[in-house]
């Protein structure tokens, strides 16, 4: 299942935390649908643009815009910005899920989780 489509209770139960807007949460939902498009057809720098711009239009991303675009980085074999969206969640106190670090640990395919979840230092 897409990170985009997750069950509509997670998208209520992060924006009634916030005290968003219906208005705001249709626009982030329409925003990370985007994204996992985007990260369908493997364009993770497109989808990394979309998350980066969502506080510009007053939008607040969520773990699930995280996620896709966490999905677009794996599908691409980008470890180093998974690493680096890993960062971001936590930094805007984001509360990362299961999805989250399953998304990401798939990205580091073939580079090695452990660089993964270190942010790449050794030892």
């Amino acid at each position: 299942m897409s990170p985009a489509v997750q069950v509509p209770a997670l998208w209520e139960t992060d924006f009634s935390q916030t005290g968003a807007s219906r208005k705001e949460l249709s626009a982030v939902i329409e925003r990370t649908r985007d994204i996992a498009s985007l990260a369908r057809g493997s364009q993770w720098r497109d989808a990394m643009t979309l998350l980066a711009d969502m506080p510009s239009c007053v939008l607040r991303p969520n773990v699930i815009s995280y996620n896709s675009t966490l999905a677009a980085c794996a599908r691409s074999e980008q470890w180093q910005l998974a690493s680096s969206l890993l960062r971001g969640v936590r930094a805007h106190s984001i509360l990362p899920n299961v999805i989250t670090y399953n998304t990401a640990i798939r990205s580091s395919v073939g580079v090695g989780f452990w660089q993964l979840v270190s942010g790449g230092r050794h030892g």
